[in-house]
């Protein structure tokens, strides 16, 4: 499965949180930092889905994001998957572009019947998140046998997700590419488009 690496800045070192699918269980990430005293926090929680006849494990990947003039984080639900007892279920909080509009992170599952691993970006002006998977394209650009990951290293003035695949020694060479917001799609990026880095505590606070 393709991981999915971002490059954020953080109150923390970068980390990914994980658990077993059980009922009432949870975790959640250390918070990020944005601008304007901004901060989030990535959260899963699990129990069990109550159905009639399935009785399977869901869980709920939230986001808690608190402003500098409110007390109490805003939650905003990404995703709701049922699926499987005792599968694991990944979280990553990559942090926040550089004009804080947008919330970067990874959702992943590892459970025998139905792995997968989604990019979500978060647009905090419409409250909208869109999901990604990279893991066919990636496929498309390289052999399965050709170990890849994705970071995510900024954006540009037109809004698109700059992802920078790295693969392993000997088997590509490092490239980066534009996700497409609307389509999904990954295009090569060339040399003449400036990328946006995102936000850094160290670097972009005065």
């Amino acid at each position: 499965m393709l991981l999915l690496i971002f490059l954020a800045g953080w109150l923390v070192p970068l980390q990914q949180v994980s658990m077993i699918c059980t009922n009432i269980a949870s975790v959640q990430t250390q918070p990020a930092r944005g601008p304007a005293a901004t901060s989030v926090v990535l959260k899963v929680a699990s129990e069990d889905d109550h159905g009639r006849n399935t009785h399977f494990c869901v869980a709920d990947y939230q986001l808690l994001i608190t402003h500098a003039s409110e007390s109490e984080p805003v939650m905003q639900t990404l995703l709701s998957s049922d699926g499987e007892w005792d599968r694991r279920v990944s979280i990553r909080l990559d942090g926040f572009s550089r004009d804080g509009k947008r919330i970067f992170g990874v959702l992943s599952e590892s459970g025998i019947n139905t792995p997968w691993e989604k990019l979500f970006d978060y647009d905090t002006t419409d409250k909208k998140v869109r999901l990604y998977d990279l893991e066919k394209q990636v496929a498309e650009i390289v052999s399965t046998s050709c170990p890849a990951t994705a970071d995510i290293v900024g954006t540009t003035e037109g809004d698109a997700v700059v992802v920078q695949l790295s693969f392993a020694p000997n088997c590509a060479a490092r490239s980066r590419w534009l996700l497409n917001s609307s389509s999904g799609r990954l295009q090569r990026l060339t040399d003449a488009t400036p990328v946006i880095d995102l936000f850094s505590p160290t670097t972009d606070i005065p």
